[in-house]
């Protein structure tokens, strides 16, 4: 097996074992301080300090790679950069989050036996138009049902109360713990922390079809062209006017065969959808690594301020002051 020089920066906890059990499919990997070749991420600036190698940016999250400093780029909107940028998807990447998950049975009267009314989950209140948007969203549902809200924004739920407690040794499977809570509910609000028009969506909106809860989503407007809008109320086919989307969710609320019509539409992907995306994110990155250390030519961003001393220095030098 060919081996590897490979560094991880500026990510969280974790990051780099899915990436590491990608590569290991066909080299040998040697992390190391001195790499050739750096995937980093958005949680730091230490990648800067990393020279001579091929620097490859990866994001779950809103942040749109700087081509200027990185080489490559995976993340999750939809974009082209020639062969230097590759989409990722959280429905198909993402193993906790896939949607391969999301169950095949069919939901019946009886089983929305005990079902909660709504659950607002969120940690974040401040990130973004959405977060926002989804408070207003929950406080004005609320003035018709109750919703649980066992997160830190709007609680009214206990962690251990909503079965999301950390446990005290081991590793926390956030995720799992969502997905069962989400289990209880007909619906889940999930909005994004910010709107968008690329592409970008995450597990806010895969936990609840996963859970069988219907989610009140918003975030990308383009996600009716992906999910079918039969199975989720889309807020921005309602323009996100929060009156005309509560008028919606209390017509489906108080309609149980359009409930079970909506909570159970299939598929929601449709059957023509890309499911190669894992492969074509190895074979991307596999690519990269048989390229071998060849960094692209970066533009040096010089900011106009600086410019301009520059300019008042060699006028000054060539007066002869």
């Amino acid at each position: 097996m060919k081996k590897i020089k490979v560094a991880f920066a500026d990510a969280w906890a974790g990051f780099e074992k899915p990436i590491i059990e990608i590569l290991q499919k066909r080299y040998q990997v040697e992390i190391s301080d001195n790499p050739d070749f750096l995937i980093y991420s958005f949680a730091g600036k230490s990648y800067k300090k990393y020279k001579n190698c091929v620097k490859i940016f990866f994001s779950y999250e809103n942040i749109l790679p700087n081509f200027n400093e990185c080489d490559y780029a995976l993340g999750l909107h939809d974009m082209s950069f020639g062969k230097r940028y590759k989409r990722i998807a959280y429905e198909v990447t993402s193993k906790d989050t896939s949607a391969s998950n999301i169950p095949s049975n069919t939901l019946t009267l009886e089983d929305l036996q005990g079902r909660r009314f709504c659950n607002f989950v969120y940690s974040n209140s401040t990130l973004g138009k959405g977060s926002a948007f989804r408070m207003e969203l929950c406080k004005r549902l609320m003035e018709y049902k109750h919703v649980d809200c066992p997160g830190r924004v709007l609680n009214n739920m206990s962690i251990s109360d909503a079965g999301l407690a950390r446990p005290k040794q081991g590793h926390w499977n956030w995720e799992k713990q969502k997905v069962d809570l989400l289990k209880q509910y007909k619906f889940t609000i999930a909005i994004e922390n910010q709107f968008s028009e690329n592409g970008y969506w995450t597990e806010k909106i895969m936990h609840p079809f996963i859970s069988k809860s219907i989610p009140i989503y918003s975030g990308s407007s383009t996600v009716g062209e992906v999910f079918n809008t039969k199975a989720f109320i889309n807020c921005h086919d309602y323009d996100n006017d929060i009156d005309k989307i509560i008028k919606r969710i209390i017509e489906i609320d108080t309609n149980d065969d359009l409930y079970l019509e909506m909570v159970n539409a299939k598929p929601v992907l449709p059957d023509s959808y890309l499911w190669t995306l894992q492969e074509d994110v190895e074979g991307f990155l596999f690519d990269i690594f048989e390229k071998g250390v060849q960094p692209f030519e970066k533009r040096i961003v010089v900011r106009r301020n600086i410019f301009k001393k520059v300019i008042r220095r060699m006028k000054r030098i060539l007066k002869g002051k």
